[in-house]
């Protein structure tokens, strides 16, 4: 058996003959038509399919699967069956099937019908060939090279289904698409700013550690319990440890075991994403920070699910193999292994902090540091918020600490004007405007200079000065939900309530999270839009937030009565409701 894996056995030849039988047949036809068949004809009908996998596909993999008769002791098995079917649907229409629409894409119907004897034919193949390697005592440096070949195809194969799966920013913090209008579809790789970080310090909180990194902490900024000469020794502990960027952190010899924290929102999750997606080959080249890591294969643990009480008896092996069983990874446990005692994984173990359990967080902590301990030669990354973390279990396992920093000036600029382009490829113009009003937002209003360093919330503000107003309830709403009383978030909200270009839903939706988020904000805005000549319903809703939320003042009862005489009766009526109320 020379070059031959193995003999084919009756579910690789069911496979093979099944394939060969239907190349013949369609290439038959479009001899018989005059069309063309061959390799290149074949590519390009399979990527107009739109099935998972195609974009890429080549049509020279068809000698690999379908070699002629004389050497069909040479087919390999496909890695992945959304190719495979895509394969069967193009030569079952060139043979007369009703198997592709107009458009070129697979037809629904066929696919129903057709699925699962394909994929029967394939997992038989699978296993058969596996159960033969086993048994086989041939030539072993032929199945080596067989078995390598195979190997690098399914790698290639899973590095595709990982720029398809984490391709794009998650926006899931602006509601659910179709919820509120249909989300921006943003790539990772359109906005992505790679951060500095420090090494952490702990128990210092975020807004302390805002004004150490611009350099105005002073004793009346202190957190409750927090001494004068606590801040200055702070102050010096934070200048010996100079920024670096993030990127280079992962790639560098610290980056071998390493926990990136951050605030909420700081965009830690984003960098596990956008490193996966580069090492992936998503990027039109590695980024040079990451050019020691080239040639490694990224592995995302998503750790809200891992920690699942099904997982807590299993390892992350076990846990990944469901993954790629439940996904479609392409990953599978015998390729996944091989790739760990090689040390050609970078594992990303991101969200510990979404671990809500504090006792399931310590066992998954637990459970990370024994997987480095297994694996010496894989980089281990994990991503926490700083809240509820403990380093313990990581200090003890030589991991590196460090603590993601607000994006610069240059970086948020940066974000705002890719973010527009990204959110209206179609209208250049718009995301020129859009680009400027948020640009002199965040260079004329310093509350909201400093929400744009967080990357969450700098999303967030892109959304509420979007042009689509669905987005932007959507993004007030997000403001005062999740940053209520803090006074920088109220202002954005206000820019909204007072921008006189806005929508008058947009300006409705900000005044209502003023007044509900935002009181101390609000109140003198509340004020000057029931003075001041708005549309009938702004003027009713804001005798209404008058009366609920502000009965005590004697400038509402002023107001409310004031309106009894407005000159539209919705106005009147809600006035002379709103004043029973609070004279009873």
């Amino acid at each position: 058996m020379p070059e031959n894996e193995l003999k084919l056995g009756p579910k690789r030849q069911a496979l093979y003959g099944g394939l060969l039988e239907l190349k013949e047949r369609a290439e038959q036809e479009r001899k018989a038509r005059q069309a063309l068949w061959g390799q290149r004809e074949l590519e390009k009908a399979v990527r107009r399919t739109g099935r998972t996998g195609t974009e890429r596909f080549a049509g020279k993999r068809i000698s690999a699967w379908v070699p002629p008769a004389a050497r069909a002791g040479e087919a390999r098995v496909p890695q992945d069956s959304e190719v495979l079917l895509a394969v069967v649907a193009v030569w079952s229409s060139w043979a007369g099937a009703p198997s592709l629409a107009a458009d070129g894409r697979v037809e629904e119907r066929w696919l129903r019908a057709e699925r699962a004897r394909w994929e029967r034919l394939l997992d038989g193949a699978r296993a058969e060939r596996e159960d033969a390697r086993v048994a086989d005592g041939g030539d072993a440096a032929a199945q080596d090279r067989v078995r390598a070949a195979e190997r690098a195809e399914a790698v290639e194969a899973y590095r595709r289904r990982v720029r398809e799966v984490h391709w794009r920013l998650n926006l899931d913090v602006l509601g659910a698409s179709g919820s509120a209008g249909e989300q921006p579809k943003i790539e990772v790789r359109q906005v992505f700013m790679p951060q500095l970080c420090r090494p952490h310090v702990a128990h210092v909180p975020g807004e302390v550690r805002r004004l150490l990194a611009a350099g105005e902490l002073a004793d009346t900024d202190l957190p409750p319990g927090m001494e004068a000469e606590a801040v200055r020794a702070l102050q010096e502990t934070y200048r010996a440890q100079p920024t670096r960027p993030v990127l280079e952190v992962l790639a560098g010899e610290t980056g071998r075991r390493v926990v990136v924290l951050g605030d909420p929102g700081a965009g830690k999750s984003t960098l596990a994403k956008y490193a996966a997606l580069a090492l992936a080959g998503a990027l039109e080249e590695l980024p040079a920070e990451l050019g020691e890591l080239a040639g490694l294969v990224p592995v995302v643990v998503e750790l809200r699910q891992y920690a699942q009480e099904q997982w807590r008896d299993r390892t992350i092996e076990d846990f990944l193999e469901h993954v790629d069983r439940q996904d479609r990874m392409c990953l599978t446990r015998s390729v996944l292994e091989g790739l760990l005692a090689q040390g050609r994984a970078v594992v990303f173990f991101d969200g510990l902090d979404e671990v809500f359990d504090p006792a399931v967080r310590a066992q998954t902590a637990r459970r990370i540091t024994a997987f480095a301990s297994d694996h010496p030669g894989v980089r281990v990354v994990v991503t926490s918020r700083e809240y509820g973390y403990r380093a313990g279990e990581f200090t003890a396992a030589g991991f590196t600490q460090v603590m993601l920093q607000d994006l610069e000036h240059r970086q948020v600029e940066q974000f705002i004007r890719r973010w527009y382009t990204a959110a209206h490829p179609e209208n250049p113009s718009l995301a020129a405007q859009l680009t400027q009003r948020l640009l002199g937002a965040v260079r004329g209003v310093r509350a909201v200079a400093e929400l744009a360093g967080n990357p969450l919330l700098l999303t967030v503000l892109a959304a509420v000065t979007d042009a689509d107003p669905n987005v932007r309830n959507t993004a007030l709403r997000v403001l005062g939900e999740r940053w209520p009383d803090d006074q920088e978030a109220g202002q954005a909200v206000l820019a909204a309530a007072t921008d006189t270009d806005a929508d008058p839903e947009v300006r409705s939706t900000a005044l209502r999270v003023l007044a509900a988020n935002f009181p101390d904000v609000a109140w003198p805005v509340v004020c000057e839009h029931t003075k001041t000549d708005h549309p009938a319903g702004i003027r009713v809703h804001m005798i209404k937030l008058l009366a609920l939320l502000w009965p005590e003042e004697p400038d509402s009862l002023t107001l409310i009565r004031a309106m009894e005489q407005h000159d539209e009766e919705d106005v009147r009526q809600t006035a002379g409701e709103a004043l029973t109320l609070l004279e009873q």
